[in-house]
């Protein structure tokens, strides 16, 4: 499987997206809470596999590359391949993606975007869930 291909991404079952965004949330606010260590991209990837892995270890990159990018850091391919043997043209097009400067990647409103709207009957089953539970449908400036 080609792991820049985000036809494989994109066909994942909505709980694997639900899956994918907890962790990413779980990760950035590890990069928010800036005691310590920074957070390992690896300590988050435990438990994936396939081409859920695949997708998690593209958002999180990308959480990560925003949280260097606005510190200053200047983030290259080698610094990931070695970590993640076989991903190699996803990490290059990631980082590719990114130059100095570059705002901090708001994750969030993209990865929901993609959870509710993955499909068209998922997108509505999602919709249809959550104003059972008295929510709204979230939109696309939501956080």
């Amino acid at each position: 499987m080609d792991q820049t291909d985000r036809g494989a991404e994109e066909s994942l079952p909505l709980d694997a997206m639900r899956r994918i965004y907890a962790v990413c949330v779980s990760f950035e606010k590890a990069w928010q809470a800036e005691q310590g260590p920074r957070p390992r991209i690896e300590d988050f990837l435990d438990g994936a596999t396939g081409a859920e892995r695949g997708a998690l270890l593209r958002w999180l990159l990308q959480v990560e590359l925003g949280y260097r990018l606005a510190r200053g850091d200047c983030p290259v391919p080698p610094d990931y391949e070695a970590r993640f043997p076989g991903f190699e043209p996803l990490i290059r097009q990631e980082i590719g993606k990114r130059r100095p400067g570059a705002r901090l990647l708001r994750f969030r409103r993209i990865l929901l975007c993609r959870v509710t709207s993955c499909s068209a009957s998922l997108g509505v089953a999602a919709w249809a869930s959550s104003t059972r539970h008295g929510r709204s449908r979230p939109s696309a400036s939501s956080p």
